[in-house]
């Protein structure tokens, strides 16, 4: 069976759009466009019935509860959809010419998988070893630490149910609501890495400027102490990492 692709753009944003129909039409795939929640276009009390408070995080703005109610749109069209899988994209990625490949069949996937992100990432994540082989030199890696971005990723359709149940209420950026094993639910998801990326983000301002968590800093000030403390807890995490035989892997982009 075939993972259909779903790309989030924003109406006002026809630009991308072009850019990506025109990416996705250099490899023969066909996707939907699914019209992304403007935040700009939000009410106070729309952004009240989501934007839920988080005991470690600043309120959120109104483009980050907007990004995560538009990947919501797609997880629910995966949900109610009669393929196994889906494969979310944001409006500003970059493809391997292999995606066609691993897009035509979901044979590839371990049946555990709730999400198989696609992406390259900046920084390196903790594998379960040894990864998976794929073909065509892919690997897959069960990831085991906490990894950022959220612009290309495949959900399964059980996946995307528990998503929905985990987001009813938002209070995180939506990449550390499904990725932070430290904030967000990503202990309570099976997600998987390939290795190389087939896809990886445009230079340049993201979905809504800042729907991601990278780059940005809003935890909220609780004092030294507190620093002191995630500190530790981070030395720990990476401890359990090493004694349980993972792997720290860095993400690069299929170019070939």
């Amino acid at each position: 069976m075939t993972i259909p692709p779903y790309l989030i753009n924003l109406a006002r944003d026809p630009e991308r759009l072009a850019e990506m129909q025109a990416r996705f039409r250099a490899l023969g795939i066909a996707f939907t466009r699914v019209d992304a929640v403007d935040g700009k276009a939000m009410t106070a009390a729309e952004l009240d019935t989501v934007r839920a408070p988080h005991p470690a995080w600043l309120p959120l703005k109104p483009n980050e509860v907007a990004c995560a109610l538009s990947h919501r749109k797609c997880w629910q069209m995966i949900a109610d959809g009669a393929a196994s899988h889906g494969c979310v994209f944001e409006d500003d990625m970059l493809f391997s010419p292999r995606l066609p490949a691993f897009l035509s069949d979901t044979a590839w996937i371990p049946v555990d998988a709730d999400i198989v992100k696609i992406e390259e990432s900046f920084n390196r994540v903790w594998i379960d070893v040894p990864p998976r082989e794929v073909g065509q030199g892919f690997r897959l890696g069960r990831v085991r630490s906490t990894h950022y971005r959220a612009g290309a990723y495949i959900v399964s359709r059980t996946g995307a149910k528990r998503l929905l149940a985990m987001t009813e209420r938002i209070s995180l950026p939506l990449d550390l609501i499904i990725f932070d094993y430290a904030l967000g639910k990503a202990s309570r998801l099976a997600t998987y890495q390939m290795f190389p990326a087939l896809a990886v983000q445009k230079k340049g301002p993201a979905l809504e400027e800042a729907g991601s968590a990278v780059g940005r800093s809003d935890f909220k000030r609780r004092g030294e102490l507190a620093r002191q403390g995630r500190r530790y807890a981070e030395e720990l995490r990476k401890l359990g990492h090493r004694l349980r035989g993972r792997r720290r892997t860095a993400i690069g982009f299929d170019e070939s």
